[in-house]
């Protein structure tokens, strides 16, 4: 299934020649067709956005001086779309100085990622209801929360912007979302803020059993959940088969440790596999014996490839995010593995060179398990999501 796309309105322009260049790019040029009689009269125009068939996402524009015909509004992806073009539905009301709906219009079409979009939408005296516009579903207001989504739509980040409008859905940011490099993709969650060309690739909130994961899929109350109490069951996995990522990525997990026997060792795994294989790169953020924490990064069927710094204990219902980048940096293939405190600094982090080549074919695994000499007892984590963006370096 295609996903929605978030859309941000760029600009409205005030005459036509002032929106004459058409962009080789996945924006989209909506030129205004309305009555010189009636353009005058228009003080607001609440533009309805739904791109893929997902959520509707509101914009309103107030003008000083009317709308008169030929005036542009160019619409542009807060993210680059994967595929090679995506649906776009678009209705307007057009409101006088009083708020009443004067105009109304409406207008769908297919829009190529890489191309020159242009689409004329009609403005039609409300009262006036041609076969386009009968039983239009349009957008109420009071419903939209304060980046213009509909409030029941899930938001993982709790930064009362709903997922599918929020680029930064697994990291709250604010509104507007400070973006230092000016690519797209907001600080919160660019995995390098020096350098434009992220963007978000990936990201799954565990509202429910996700397709294309197989394993263990305990999927309840927005997370996915690993629970073992004894040594009989080492490791609980869950795959995503269905999603491959290129070198240069940085998948991070949110999670919320809520049980760990003392004298245990073990923890929440997280693993990029290689090339259809099992053969990849392992970081594991768990417990050792003697209560404290650690963070390993091991090439699988390797010893660790760096050793494992111990912080102090995980803290129970207190949630973490543990990300794993796989990277090239000067030329040299990097993978590295940091745990951070939401809310807080960076607990630790460790990276070390590796044989990985930018032909290389990755897929995401997550599992919870007890480690080598570890005592009989409880592991439990709940994962909220996992978010990924490619990494430029």
């Amino acid at each position: 299934m295609t996903r929605a796309l978030p859309i941000l309105l760029a600009l409205a322009c005030a005459t036509q020649s002032a929106c004459t260049t058409c962009a080789d790019s996945a924006e989209i040029a909506v030129r205004i067709a309305v009555d010189e009689n009636l353009g005058p009269r228009i003080v607001t125009l609440e533009i309805g956005i739904s791109v893929n068939g997902g959520v509707h996402q509101l914009f309103p524009i107030t003008t000083a001086t009317g709308v008169t015909a030929g005036q542009t509004i160019l619409l542009r992806p807060m993210s680059t779309p994967e595929a090679d073009s995506y649906e776009v539905a678009i209705d307007v009301t057009a409101r006088n100085a009083d708020g009443t709906s004067v105009a109304q219009g409406k207008k769908e079409l297919v829009a190529a990622t890489r191309g020159c979009n242009v689409a004329e939408l009609e403005l039609v005296a409300s009262g006036v209801v041609d076969g386009d516009l009968a039983g239009a579903d349009l957008v109420d207001l009071s419903t939209l929360d304060q980046k213009m989504c509909t409030p029941t739509s899930p938001d993982e980040d709790g930064d009362s912007t709903a997922d599918d409008c929020d680029v930064c859905a697994a990291s709250t940011d604010p509104t507007p979302s400070p973006d230092s490099d000016s690519d797209g993709l907001p600080d919160a969650c660019d995995p390098n803020l020096t350098l434009p060309g992220n963007k978000r690739v990936y990201f799954e909130p565990f509202n429910a059993t996700p397709s294309g994961w197989t394993g263990n899929l305990n999927v309840a109350n927005g997370a996915l959940g690993f629970t073992t109490s004894s040594l009989s069951a080492p490791e609980l996995l869950a795959t995503n088969l269905a999603t491959t990522f290129a070198p240069m990525i940085q998948v991070q997990a949110s999670v919320v440790p809520t049980a760990a026997t003392s004298g245990i060792a073990g923890g929440l795994r997280m693993y990029l596999w290689k090339n259809g294989t099992t053969d990849g790169y392992r970081c594991e953020v768990g417990w050792h014996t003697n209560g404290n924490s650690f963070v390993e990064l091991t090439e699988i069927g390797v010893a660790p490839l760096t050793p494992a710094p111990e912080v102090s204990p995980l803290m129970i219902g207190v949630p973490y995010r543990v990300s794993m980048f796989a990277a090239l940096a000067n030329g040299q293939p990097y993978v590295g593995c940091i745990l951070d405190l939401v809310g807080g600094p960076n607990v630790t982090g460790v990276k070390t060179l590796t044989t990985l080549v930018t032909t290389d074919v990755l897929r995401l695994g997550l599992g919870l398990g007890f480690d080598t000499g570890s005592g009989a007892g409880s592991l439990a984590v709940q994962i909220r999501s996992v978010f990924a963006a490619t990494f430029v370096q």
